[in-house]
C-alpha cells in the first residue's frame, strides 16, 4: 500500500496551503527587500539574506507541489513518535511526493545554513561543505527525518536568535529588536513543530506562528528599504 504523508490535523489540510502560498510571497519580498538594501548599501550580508529567503520560498513551493495530489478521501490517522500525521492512500506519485518533501527540507535547510555561516563567519570550505554533508543526511538517510529536520531548524533558529539579540543589545533600534523578534518567533514555532504530536493543534500553532516571524521580519526589511 502506497502513501503520502501530510503532517497535521485531518481539518487542516488543505488550510495549510494558504499558509504556504502566503509563506512564498512574503520570502520573495523579504528576498526582493534584501538585494534592494544590498544594491543601496554594497554590503554582501544583506546579498545573503536575500538569497537565503530566496530559497526559503523555493522550499515552500516544493513542499505545496509536493502535496497537491489528491487521489483518494481515505484518510488514516496514526501517531509515530512524537509525530501525528494524516496518511492518505493513493496509487501515483508517493515517489513525487516523498522527493518533493525532501527536496523541500533540504533547501529550507540551506537557507537558513546561509544565514548561519554569515552569522558565525565561517569562510573555510571544508566546514561549509561538511555541514552541506550533515543537512543532505539528516534529510534523506534518516527514519525519522522530520523531527531531525525540525531539531536541525530549532537549533539554527536558536544560535540566529541569540546573534540578533546581541546586535539588538548592541545597536538598541526598533528595527534590530523586530528582526531579533522574527528569528524568536521562527525558534518558538520549531518547538511547536517537534512536540506536535503531544498536542494536537501544536503543529497548526506552530504554522502560525512561523508565518508570524516571517511577516515580522517582512516588515522589518520593508521599514530598513523605506529608511535608504
Amino acid at each position: 500500500m502506497s502513501m503520502a504523508y501530510i503532517f497535521g490535523p485531518s481539518w487542516f489540510y488543505g488550510i495549510d496551503y494558504v499558509f504556504d502560498l502566503v509563506s512564498v510571497i512574503v520570502g520573495l519580498l523579504i528576498s526582493y527587500f534584501s538585494y534592494k538594501t544590498y544594491r543601496y548599501t554594497s554590503q554582501k550580508k544583506y546579498l545573503y539574506f536575500a538569497s537565503s529567503f530566496f530559497l526559503v520560498a523555493i522550499a515552500f513551493v516544493s513542499k505545496i507541489l509536493a502535496t497537491i495530489p489528491v487521489y483518494s478521501k481515505e484518510l488514516q490517522v496514526e501517531t509515530v513518535g512524537l509525530v501525528t500525521v494524516t496518511s492518505q492512500i493513493i496509487k501515483k506519485a508517493v515517489w513525487a511526493n516523498q522527493f518533493g518533501i525532501s527536496i523541500a527540507r533540504l533547501v529550507m535547510l540551506v537557507a537558513f545554513l546561509i544565514l548561519l555561516l554569515v552569522a558565525l563567519k565561517v569562510k573555510d570550505k571544508k566546514i561549509i561543505a561538511l555541514f552541506v554533508y550533515f543537512l543532505i543526511i539528516s534529510t534523506t538517510l534518516v527514519s525519522q527525518s522530520y523531527i531531525v529536520f525540525h531539531l536541525t531548524l530549532l537549533i539554527m533558529m536558536g544560535i540566529l536568535f541569540l546573534n540578533y539579540k546581541c546586535n539588538y543589545l548592541k545597536k538598541k533600534s526598533f528595527n534590530s529588536k523586530l528582526v531579533m523578534s522574527s528569528f524568536f518567533l521562527l525558534l518558538v514555532s520549531q518547538i511547536f513543530f517537534v512536540f506536535e504530536g503531544l498536542v494536537e493543534h501544536f503543529y497548526v500553532m506552530g504554522e502560525s506562528v512561523q508565518l508570524l516571524g516571517y511577516l515580522t521580519l517582512l516588515f522589518a526589511m520593508g521599514k530598513m528599504l523605506l529608511k535608504k
